[in-house]
């Protein structure tokens, strides 16, 4: 009897906790640093979100402004365990209406690695990943802002990952790059 309701207490304990934790990372919409010197804000940047998941893979992205520059930063994540390359120059696309396209380039060569996709221990931890940051200037955002891309692809050295968006997807890029726009 004492050992049954010593187990769900720990129970408890543990059902508190974790959901503590999983509705508590929830509610941050995004990070912002400020330098102390200049009392500025040197960083703005959206929570990482989903923005595709299938059998071969997972994309999650924040946008950053660092300064005066602002990145749409990728983690790709391998489901099947393969390794992949991003290199200097290869490009994420955005399909837009009407034919129309958004290309960022990849400034560096980016490796993947097991967890360096990883947006928590429990997403991506285990299996290939990467991560990429690619520059997007205040009028590539403002296109996207304005824009529902239709299809979004990233060009690795393997192949070309590619999945389209919806208007839930779209809706997540109009909020990160509401909430890293300067107040």
């Amino acid at each position: 009897m004492l050992q049954q309701t010593f187990i769900k207490k720990i129970i408890l304990f543990l059902f508190i906790f974790s959901s503590t934790f999983i509705f508590s990372q929830d509610t941050l919409s995004k990070a912002s640093i400020i330098d102390k010197q200049t009392k500025l804000r040197s960083l703005e940047q959206s929570r990482w979100e989903k923005l595709v998941t299938n059998k071969v893979f997972s994309l999650y992205f924040h946008i950053s402004s660092i300064g005066s520059s602002d990145f749409f930063d990728v983690r790709i994540i391998r489901n099947d365990g393969e390794t992949f390359n991003i290199e200097n120059g290869q490009r994420l696309v955005f399909k837009l209406p009407e034919g129309d396209s958004l290309s960022l380039i990849n400034p560096k060569n980016e490796y993947s690695c097991i967890g360096c996709g990883a947006v928590t221990l429990a997403v991506g931890g285990n299996n290939s990943g990467i991560e990429v940051s690619y520059m997007i200037s205040k009028d590539e955002l403002s296109k996207l802002e304005v824009n529902m891309a239709k299809k979004i692809i990233v060009y690795t050295t393997k192949e070309k990952v590619e999945s389209l968006l919806t208007a839930k997807d779209n809706e997540k890029i109009l909020k990160a790059i509401i909430a890293t726009q300067d107040l």
